[in-house]
């Protein structure tokens, strides 16, 4: 049953922003919109999130990616953790093989250890350097998949991270991006782009210079930020999942998927009017991204990325100061990670309940691992 607006308990809402703006939100509809079951229907699709939402989703999309194919489509969903769990439920079946990266998002592996146990997924981990996936190692092992995994099916999907990578920090250039993208082309693959870092850019090569230095921050400016794989996907074979999650705040839980509009319909199968996203959060985020308007938002996206530059910096000394023979690592360019790799330590869990005492807060890199 849905309820009757006029038992709803509240008349209006009232937002106050970090950079003094206010929104109010007391028109009567659109405050009942707010407090009932997301019913707005997408035609074609089904009920994929609030059409306004949708709307803003879209441009974004095609100002940040320009997608180069035709038929794409958007769906939101409860952050990126929920956009890409939803596309391996609608892409894979038991016995498929999906190539991950060998480093990856712990919530991911720890999720996809599920999958291997209770539905008989195979992980095949590939190699992750400085731009990420190693286009020339995926080549060669997706060109000998016959002989080099006997009785294996090939893989079905790609889940990767390709901008400012948990945890490696790893950032693909858009010749990298187009290297993987041609390898898994040529074998049918699909990339699932889990990308919820990429406005986390600092601007530049080195945060410690750019900090020092005052260098411009890219905001929202595409020049500046990493490009996706979507941006060369010239064949609909790109589910991109993102999130506000990151350069809004995590506990709004709203992000949205972008694939071809087939296989948007498939994920919105099932999800009814009352799953998803809450009613008020997609109100709210509509709200708040009008007040901003683009140069609002652009200035909002540059004062997460000073204050992540910023943290880096202060991260990158302290190492300098401390860890110098004890472990190397890379300036990331972006994100919210530093990848340290100890000298001489056979397994940084090791370590762990000794830099606790010493309330120093790490996660060892093996609960990343795709081989664990």
């Amino acid at each position: 049953g849905t309820p009757h607006p006029t038992t709803f308990p509240v008349r209006a809402y009232q937002l106050e922003l970090a950079d003094g703006g206010v929104v109010r939100i007391d028109e009567p509809q659109l405050v009942a919109k707010a407090q009932q079951y997301m019913h707005d229907v997408t035609p074609g699709v089904g009920t994929v999130g609030y059409l306004p939402l949708l709307e803003w989703v879209r441009g974004h999309i095609a100002e940040q990616h320009a997608p180069p194919y035709q038929g794409w489509e958007c769906c939101v969903c409860t952050g990126n953790a929920d956009g890409f769990q939803r596309a391996w439920e609608a892409l894979l079946d038991p016995g498929d093989t999906l190539l991950v990266c060998e480093l990856d998002f712990s919530f991911s592996t720890s999720q996809l250890a599920a999958w291997v146990g209770g539905r008989s997924l195979r992980l095949e981990p590939l190699p992750v350097g400085p731009e990420g996936v190693d286009a020339a190692a995926l080549r060669a092992l997706l060109d000998g998949w016959a002989w080099r995994r006997l009785g294996v099916r090939p893989p079905k999907a790609l889940f990767t991270i390709p901008s400012f990578h948990n945890p490696t920090t790893a950032s693909a250039s858009l010749a990298a991006l187009r290297a993987v993208y041609a390898a898994c082309a040529a074998h049918g693959v699909v990339i699932i782009e889990d990308d919820p870092y990429r406005m986390l850019a600092f601007g530049g090569e080195d945060p410690l210079a750019a900090e020092d230095a005052g260098a411009a921050l890219p905001g929202t400016e595409r020049a500046g930020l990493p490009p996706s794989f979507l941006s060369v996907d010239t064949d609909g074979r790109v589910v991109r999942c993102d999130t506000f999650s990151k350069w809004v705040s995590p506990g709004l839980r709203c992000g949205f998927v972008t694939a071809p509009r087939p296989l948007i319909v498939k994920l919105a199968q099932g999800a009814g009017p009352s799953l998803g996203v809450s009613s008020p959060v997609q109100v709210f985020l509509v709200e708040m991204l009008r007040r901003w308007g683009p140069a609002g938002l652009h200035r909002h996206v540059q004062r997460v990325q000073a204050a992540y530059r910023r943290r880096c910096a202060v991260a990158l000394t302290a190492a300098a100061e401390h860890l110098s023979g004890l472990a190397r690592w890379e300036a990331p360019r972006g994100g919210m990670f530093l990848w340290l790799e100890l000298l001489g330590v056979r397994s940084s869990a090791d370590l762990l309940d000794e830099m606790t005492r010493e309330r120093v807060c790490v996660v060892p890199g093996a609960f990343f691992s795709a081989h664990e």
